[in-house]
C-alpha cells in the first residue's frame, strides 16, 4: 500500500503576546497536521519580530483573514480567553449540557449558592460586550 499524506491545516495566529511562544512552539513542533502560515499583533512591528523567531509570515490580522489558504484562526488575546474560561464554568441550560463535563452542574459544584453563577454570568455580559466593541473599533482602523 501507498502512504498517503495528510493536507495540513493553514493557521494564522492573533495575538503576539508571552502566551503565543507556547502556542506557536506546540503548533509547529507537536501537531503534524497543523502548519502555521502567520502571526498577527496590534503592532506590526511585534508580529514581524515573533513571525521572525519562528520562521513565518508577520503581517495584519487584515492579510490573515483576507488570505485564502488560511483555514484556521488561533486568536490568543486576554479578552477572548477570560470569555471562553466564564463560558465554561456556567451551568449547563438544560440537564445533560452542562458545561465542562456534560453534567448539568456547575464547575462550582451543587447548591454551593447562586450568587457566584450570577456574578458569572454578568462578567460574561461585561466581557462579551467589551470583546465586541474591541472588534468594531478594531474595524474602523482608528488605531
Amino acid at each position: 500500500m501507498g502512504t498517503t499524506e495528510t493536507k495540513k491545516m493553514r493557521v494564522g495566529v492573533v495575538g503576539c503576546g508571552a502566551i503565543s511562544d507556547i502556542y506557536l512552539t506546540n503548533m509547529i513542533h507537536n501537531f503534524e497536521n497543523l502548519e502555521v502560515a502567520a502571526c498577527c499583533a496590534g503592532h506590526l512591528e511585534h508580529a514581524k519580530k515573533k513571525a521572525e523567531q519562528y520562521g513565518i509570515k508577520g503581517c495584519t490580522y487584515e492579510e490573515i483573514l483576507a488570505d485564502p489558504s488560511i483555514e484556521m484562526v488561533v486568536i490568543l488575546t486576554p479578552a477572548c480567553v477570560a470569555l471562553t474560561v466564564l463560558v465554561l464554568m456556567q451551568e449547563g441550560k438544560s440537564a445533560g449540557l452542562g458545561s465542562i463535563s456534560g453534567a448539568a452542574e456547575t464547575y462550582w459544584g451543587r447548591n454551593k449558592g447562586r450568587s457566584m453563577e450570577g456574578m458569572l454570568v454578568k462578567i460574561t455580559k461585561i466581557l462579551a460586550v467589551f470583546f465586541m466593541l474591541l472588534a468594531v473599533v478594531l474595524n474602523l482602523n482608528v488605531f
